[in-house]
């Protein structure tokens, strides 16, 4: 695939072993991947629009984004990113904290009005896009498994936004449980999907892309390094180019 793909996310758009937007990083003539692990959905916009800043994303790039849970909290201090994933399951905010102002409801207001930016954005930019998402957006309190419930007035107000997002990894992977595997790849002691089933989950949702043979190859000898718990250090076989960026 020619041009410029450029993927935003938390942990599972970048992670320490190769995720979705590394399979992808592939097959494309350049690739810079902004994820963060633990960072939320307005980092994202954050970056997006930074990214746009440095390389002036034109009409004939890829901008792949990968939404993450809503009950997250971005704030950049002193020269770096406080960026602890789930309000619900972290140790930098107190429990004070977050009885006092996490509000399922309130990240929802927060998260759809930035999906909705995202997208004037980028359909201002006139490039391909895709808008992906780790979980359903009204699976909040992520740490707990439980879904909550989305006002109707934000899925009324925000359907047509809602309707431009692929399925999830949580549906499509974990078959709706966090706890629950695919059959298809052992169970490992992590969360996050392994590099197989990223794979997976891009010929579910973005079927349209072509992964190449030496692609998938890399992917199984980074599923045994992955199953076998032996650390992942086969960066230098995938195109992993950290972007040039300061916030």
């Amino acid at each position: 695939m020619k041009g410029r793909l450029f993927t935003f996310g938390c942990s599972f758009t970048r992670y320490c072993w190769p995720t979705w937007a590394n399979i992808l990083g592939q097959e494309f003539d350049s690739f810079e991947n902004w994820g963060k692990p633990g960072t939320g959905n307005s980092f994202i916009l954050y970056s997006l629009i930074e990214c746009h800043q440095r390389n002036q994303i034109t009409k004939d790039d890829t901008v792949i984004v990968m939404w993450t849970s809503a009950g997250r909290e971005d704030r950049w201090v002193n020269n770096t990113w406080i960026a602890p994933g789930s309000i619900y399951n972290q140790d930098i905010y107190d429990q004070n904290f977050v009885v006092k102002f996490a509000d399922p409801t309130g990240y929802l207001i927060r998260d759809l009005a930035t999906l909705t930016a995202t997208r004037h954005v980028l359909d201002n930019i006139g490039c391909q896009y895709h808008f992906l998402q780790m979980a359903p957006w009204d699976l909040v309190d992520d740490s707990k498994h439980k879904k909550e419930t989305v006002d109707n007035r934000l899925k009324k107000l925000y359907n047509k936004e809602l309707e431009t997002i692929k399925p999830s990894v949580y549906d499509t992977v974990f078959n709706g449980s966090w706890s629950s595997r695919n059959d298809l790849k052992p169970l490992v002691n992590d969360d996050h999907p392994i590099p197989g089933e990223h794979l997976l989950y891009l010929e579910q949702v973005l079927p349209e892309y072509t992964i190449s043979d030496s692609t998938r190859q890399l992917i199984i000898k980074a599923d045994q390094d992955v199953v076998a718990d032996i650390p992942f250090n086969s960066w230098n076989q995938w195109r992993e180019q950290d972007p040039e960026k300061r916030f």
